[in-house]
C-alpha cells in the first residue's frame, strides 16, 4: 500500500471515529462524569461542608438535577458492586490524566 493511500485512510478513519465515537467512548464519558461527581462529593465530607454523603445527593438531586431514579452519585458509590469499580476508575483515571499521585477517594 503506498504512503498516500494509507494517509487517505487514517484521515478518514479519524472523521469516523470523531462523528461517531464507539459506544464504550459514550459509557466512558458518562463514568468520568459520575466519578467527577463523587470524587468532589469525598472532598466535600473531607472538608466537612457536609455532615453525610446523603446530603450531598439531596444537593445533586435538588439543587442540580440529578435524576432522583439513579439515587445520586454518593449513594452509586456505596453500592458493593459500584464501589470496587469506582475506585479502579478514578485511579485509572487520574493515571491516565498524569495525575497518579493526586488520586482521591471514590
Amino acid at each position: 500500500m503506498t504512503a498516500l493511500v494509507q494517509l487517505t485512510i487514517d484521515k478518514d478513519i479519524a472523521i469516523i471515529t470523531i462523528n461517531n465515537p464507539p459506544v464504550n467512548a459514550l459509557e466512558e464519558i458518562a463514568d468520568r462524569y459520575l466519578y467527577a461527581l463523587i470524587n468532589e462529593g469525598a472532598r466535600i465530607l473531607e472538608e466537612g461542608y457536609a455532615l453525610r454523603a446523603s446530603d450531598i445527593d439531596v444537593l445533586y438531586l435538588n439543587g442540580y438535577g440529578f435524576p432522583a431514579h439513579r439515587g445520586g452519585p454518593m449513594w452509586y458509590a456505596t453500592m458493593p458492586a459500584a464501589s470496587s469499580k469506582c475506585m479502579s476508575e478514578c485511579v485509572s483515571f487520574n493515571v491516565s490524566m498524569g495525575r497518579a499521585g493526586n488520586q482521591h477517594r471514590c
